[in-house]
């Protein structure tokens, strides 16, 4: 009796410990199974890095673009 339950709780045991080592290196697992979600290839021609200033113009334009459609819809309803 006391060799089956241990043999049960030891691969009960096994199973939490495969899968507790799967999650801790689920990252790097992840990367090796699927290389192409992490790499990022930049066109030929394009600035690899923009300045603040840049990104903050960009950002504010979208931004205000959104406000100007989501008043505009608001008004026709």
């Amino acid at each position: 009796m006391h060799l089956s339950l241990g043999r049960i709780a030891s691969g009960i045991l096994a199973i939490r410990d495969v899968t507790g080592s799967i999650l801790v290196f689920r990252q790097e697992i992840d990367e090796w199974l699927y290389p192409a979600l992490t790499t990022v290839e930049v066109p030929q021609g394009a600035h690899e890095f923009r300045s603040m200033q840049e990104v903050v113009a960009a950002a504010t334009a979208q931004c205000c673009i959104y406000l100007i459609h989501s008043v505009a819809r608001l008004a026709v309803h």
